[in-house]
């Protein structure tokens, strides 16, 4: 008994992609099944957008307060990365550029947009991400447009997320179809 405790122990300590896990893009059905289990939430994939071994998935996250619909980018049909989180973690630095303007900038996080894909020059992918800046909280006006790039290898490997700079927000059109971005 406590053989088999500590191999299932140690194989629950692999990462994911080790033991095997798959994205299968090319089956909705068990895709969704997929990322139930890796996230362990009930979602629902709304859209795939391939990009050769690189993929951009809408999916809608059934419990997620005010953030369901969020954007995944799978690579290699055996990584995801989420949207929400390279931007949490690119947040600091894009509200430190907005600051001297707007003091309560707020990026919200748990709002994006896919906005295009793009070769690299040196081979691989770029899938652009629109976020809102708020003025301070949820409910509070849009005040710009940040942009961040997730950026895979030609072979589909993970390079990193950059943030692009920011676009002051306009009056009189949604902030996902502004033509700057």
């Amino acid at each position: 008994m406590r053989r088999r405790l500590a191999l299932m122990l140690a194989f629950a300590a692999v990462p994911a992609a080790s033991q095997g896990v798959a994205f299968p893009l090319g089956d909705p059905a068990a895709l969704g099944a997929a990322l139930q289990r890796h996230f362990n939430e009930p979602l629902r994939v709304e859209e795939i957008r391939r990009f050769g071994p690189v993929a951009a998935l809408r999916v809608f996250f059934a419990r997620r307060a005010n953030s369901n619909e969020q954007w995944l980018v799978i690579l290699r049909e055996s990584h995801v990365v989420a949207v929400m989180d390279e931007a949490r973690r690119l947040a600091r630095e894009i509200q430190a550029n907005l600051l001297a303007a707007h003091p309560d900038a707020l990026l919200d996080v748990g709002t994006q947009a896919f906005i295009r894909q793009r070769s690299l020059p040196e081979g691989g992918q770029r899938l652009v991400f629109a976020l809102p800046v708020l003025d301070g909280c949820r409910a509070c006006a849009v005040i710009g447009i940040a942009r961040i790039a997730l950026d895979a290898g030609a072979d589909g490997a993970w390079r990193g997320a950059v943030g692009l700079g920011t676009v002051p927000a306009t009056t009189g059109q949604g902030w996902t179809a502004d033509p700057r971005l």
